[in-house]
């Protein structure tokens, strides 16, 4: 059997040549897919913050002057329109769940966690009057609580994005029943018999005797005046 002297079998250059066409191959789709996944889970982290924000936000407000809702102060206030119904607390969501500081911290976490620029919220409150499926349309008061924050985008993904950042909302509108001095401003007709009832009076006349309001509940629904 003959040898021949110098000549090495090419199967060790070629498993090289390889090796190295895979990484360069391979090495872009996994740190494309990593860069991906950091950014899936800042996003992630945002949403769920500012989903916490929102719900803090419509808590608060709901419950922020109880007194003024339900009780003989809201309505002895009320009578009559001796004054306006109470204008209570919107709070606003808060951006201290984002940015881990102020009364209302979120879980102390790193600044890879936090949103970019500043997070801004808002709040609005009225009456909302339900109709339709209901024998009678029904009146509620309504906290609408809505925030925005930008989650960044990682510099490989921002070109196919087309952005550095990625904008995260979250709005809720929350229902109430309604306090007793929107009662007696949307229903002209209970104002009235309240009234007459508490004031021994009848409304827009000289003080009189008045029957007090019945225990038997009535069978006439209250009809909403305009001024709701």
């Amino acid at each position: 059997m003959q040898v021949t002297a110098g000549v090495r079998p090419p199967a060790r250059h070629a498993q090289r040549g390889q090796a190295l066409t895979e990484t360069a191959i391979m090495l872009p789709l996994f740190l494309l897919l990593l860069y991906g996944i950091m950014w899936a889970v800042q996003t992630g982290v945002v949403n769920e913050r500012v989903q916490i924000a929102v719900r803090y936000s419509g808590l608060i407000s709901n419950q922020s002057s109880p007194y003024q809702q339900y009780s003989l102060y809201a309505l002895y206030d009320n009578l009559e329109g001796v004054s306006a119904p109470p204008a209570f607390t919107c709070v606003p969501p808060s951006t201290d769940a984002l940015l881990n500081n102020g009364q209302f911290p979120g879980p102390a976490t790193a600044p890879f966690w936090q949103p970019v620029g500043t997070p801004s919220g808002t709040c609005s409150q009225g009456t909302a009057t339900m109709a339709g499926a209901l024998p009678q349309p029904q009146v509620f008061t309504h906290t609408s609580s809505a925030i925005t924050a930008a989650a960044p985008v990682q510099g490989v993904l921002q070109s196919a994005i087309g952005s550095t950042q990625q904008h995260v909302d979250a709005s809720q509108n929350y229902l109430d029943a309604p306090a007793i001095g929107t009662v007696l401003t949307c229903y002209a007709e209970l104002d009235d018999a309240v009234s007459a009832s508490l004031e021994n009076s009848t409304p827009g006349s000289l003080p009189s005797t008045v029957s007090p309001i019945p225990d038997v509940n009535p069978t006439t629904p209250l009809v909403l005046s305009g001024s709701c």
